[in-house]
């Protein structure tokens, strides 16, 4: 009988070992695919080690001693089953103190669960705030003529055609004005591509500081440059075109140590009733800057 119970002793031991084992590699492989972690990262990773390794001892000595009972063979030593518990003990002591700790960690995170989310929702929010940042300075780039830094054609077919419709809901007057370098050709011709891309950016940059923050420049294409004046009309912006000619005309820019003077021209259009789209409002500006550049060759060199 009492070679049975050993019997049973042994086998159940073996088993128990084994779906231990498989069990122990089963719970560390889906911490590490939990955490995306190794498992020897976690600094509770040797307590856990020991105390496998305990329980392993422990299942190991009571299956020798069931050996020892089948093979009816004697414990010369009188500490092996004080050892075998001893290991016993410890795997209890250890197992005690590894489920404190888990649960004094669940308390901790339970207590400071709000903190937690609120950390993480404003990483989260600071995130965001700068993919929006990023994604508005792309967007505003689009907008952008890359070599004057003024608005672009794009921007400006959009902005001519809304305030075109906000005019015809609320009557809100505003003006236009194109602006057109004189002999632009012949800068190029007498110094160069690089010269006409001076000549360019330093009108985009004084047309800029010239108006104000609400009016909208832009560049229309090649050397022509197009202004939005909301709620302004023709007599107002007709004095500020005649100020921007004037000073246009005492400026100048210097291009490898020379002096390079340039003129412009300018139209202005005030939207009007009878207008049957914003094209009727360009062509209107641009007939008078027509017009002004007539006066201009007409001048005497």
């Amino acid at each position: 009988m009492t070679k049975f119970i050993a019997l049973g002793l042994v086998v159940g031991g073996i088993i128990f070992l084994i779906f231990g084992v498989i069990y122990a590699t089963q719970v560390l492989h889906n911490y590490q695919k939990a955490t995306q972690k190794h498992i020897s990262e976690n600094k509770y990773y040797k307590l856990i080690t020991v105390n496998i390794l305990l329980i392993c001892f422990f299942i190991a000595g009571y299956i020798m001693f069931g050996l020892f009972i089948i093979l009816d063979k004697p414990i010369n030593n009188s500490l092996f089953i004080p050892v075998i518990f001893f290991f016993g003990g410890l795997f209890v002591m250890l197992s005690v103190l590894l489920k404190k700790i888990i649960i004094n960690k669940i308390l901790y995170l339970v207590q400071n669960l709000d903190k937690i989310i609120f950390t993480s929702t404003e990483k989260i929010q600071e995130q965001n705030n700068t993919l929006k940042h990023l994604l508005h300075k792309v967007n505003e780039s689009k907008k952008i003529d890359p070599l004057t830094l003024a608005y672009n054609r794009g921007f400006y077919d959009d902005c001519i055609e809304k305030t075109f419709k906000h005019f015809q809901e609320t009557k809100q007057q505003a003006t236009l004005i194109i602006a057109d370098i004189n002999k632009f050709k012949q800068i190029n011709d007498n110094y160069g591509h690089n010269a006409d891309d001076l000549v360019l950016k330093h009108f985009a940059d004084f047309l800029q500081n010239s108006v104000r923050d609400s009016d909208i420049v832009f560049r229309y294409g090649g050397d022509e440059f197009c202004v939005i004046f909301p709620n302004t009309n023709a007599l107002q912006v007709a004095d500020i075109a005649k100020r921007i000619r004037t000073e246009v005309d005492k400026l100048h820019i210097l291009y490898n140590e020379q002096p390079i003077y340039y003129q412009i021209s300018t139209g202005v259009a005030e939207i009007q009733p009878h207008f049957q789209s914003h094209n009727d409002w360009l062509n209107t500006a641009d007939a008078n800057l027509y017009r002004d550049k007539k006066r201009f060759k007409s001048q005497p060199d």
